[in-house]
């Protein structure tokens, strides 16, 4: 059996702190973290977010490989999260 590959979709991680951005990171964290450290089952995570910039990544919490930053273009970033989710198994 293949290990799954993961798409986490966000509105803002880096850019903002309120709450749910926190949580954002924070999951991004442990889920490239599980991965790096093969505590977890998988063989990839992306993270696309709709309003971070790609300047806005703190490469501590995701690899900047998978993460990718939309700045509020809504049309890139429904085409990327469409297509990115065809080639996930876990969205």
């Amino acid at each position: 059996m293949n290990k799954p590959k993961i798409l986490l979709l966000t509105l803002h991680t880096f850019s903002l702190t309120g709450g749910i951005e926190k949580v954002s990171k924070i999951l991004a964290k442990v889920l490239y973290d599980g991965i790096k450290n093969k505590e977890l089952y998988a063989e990839s995570v992306k993270v696309l977010s709709l309003c971070d910039l790609h300047k806005d990544l703190d490469s501590r919490y995701c690899d900047p490989a998978n993460f990718r930053g939309y700045g509020y273009n809504k049309s890139k970033f429904s085409i990327r999260a469409i297509l990115n989710g065809l080639n996930s198994d876990i969205i």
